[in-house]
Order: structure tokens, then sequence, then C-alpha cells
């Protein structure tokens, strides 16, 4: 599988020349000046914009179940953190995806993998858009090779919809 998302980025990046970057356009080495009086104040966060007196979409419906394996995942046992993960990516319950998602980015970096692997293994395509827009938000090239893998992961067709494109004789993508 991984051989096969090497080779599509390959091609992808065949067909896409990445333009020279020429010495003018370089920036510049001087430090930036920053005007104070322009500050503007932070960005709310979505669901701040959204309806600031409501919690987070994550916080929203969560069933006693994935309630319970957030508490678990948020505690201080490494091994009650993997086994809340499992629990969560296991659940199909929507609000574990949520969960999971808003998680992400601020977690910390040892447990980057492990999140996405419950992502992964939770299976919902829903998480693509989201894992995209984090991969174009991350500075560290490693996350984001991640979360691009991840996503494409979650992109590929099931089984079953292997075996009905080929039985319906439809093009493979």
């Amino acid at each position: 599988m991984l051989l096969a998302l090497a080779a599509g980025w390959w091609i992808r990046d065949a067909r896409e020349p990445v333009p020279a970057k020429r010495p003018e356009a370089l920036p510049s080495t001087a430090a930036p000046t920053v005007d104070p009086a322009a500050a503007t104040a932070p960005t709310p966060t979505p669901h701040e914009a959204i309806a600031p007196s409501q919690p987070p979409p994550s916080e929203i419906e969560r069933t006693p179940d994935v309630a319970d394996a957030v508490a678990r995942y948020r505690g201080a046992d490494p091994a009650e953190r993997e086994a809340a993960l499992s629990d969560l990516a296991g659940s199909g319950e929507p609000s574990a995806l949520a969960f999971l998602i808003d998680e992400l980015p601020h977690a910390p970096r040892e447990q980057h993998g492990k999140l996405l692997q419950a992502l992964i293994d939770f299976g919902s395509r829903d998480a693509i858009p989201e894992l995209r827009e984090l991969a174009q938000a991350s500075e560290d090239p490693e996350q984001k090779a991640a979360l691009i893998e991840a996503a494409d992961y979650l992109a590929l067709p099931t089984l079953k919809e292997f075996r009905e494109r080929r039985a319906t004789g439809a093009a493979q993508p």
C-alpha cells in the first residue's frame, strides 16, 4: 500500500514542475519591523466564532462510552491512553472521531503517531478534509507527510468498492 502511495506521489510530482527560486525572490535576511499598534486580536477558534457560549464540537453529545474513553486518554497512565485510543477508534461514534481530530493539533509530538493510527483504525473518510487542512497548516515536514499519508490511506477504496468496480468494469484509479 505504501508503495502505491509513493508511486502516486512520484507520478503527481512528475506532472507538476516545481518552479525554480530566483535569487531576487528570496526573502531578506533583515529582521522584520513590527508595529505593535497594528496588532490585531487573536483569531477565534471555529467554535468560538460560531457560538461562543457552546462547548467545542468534540464536547457535544458524547455517549458515556466515548466520554469514559476521553477521560482515560487524558489520564496519566500511558497504557490507559493507548487502550482509550483503541476504544475511541473502535467505537464508530461521530463524537469519538471529532475528539480524535480535535486532539491531533494539540497533542504532544509523541502522541501524533498514535492519534493518526487511531484515526486510520476508525476508518472514516470524514477525517480526510481535516487531515489535509492540518497538513497544510503544519510547519513540521515529518508531521505534514504523516498527515497526508493518513489522508491518502483513508481515501483508498475499500475491498468491497474495489470488487464492485472490477465487477462493473469501471476503470480503476
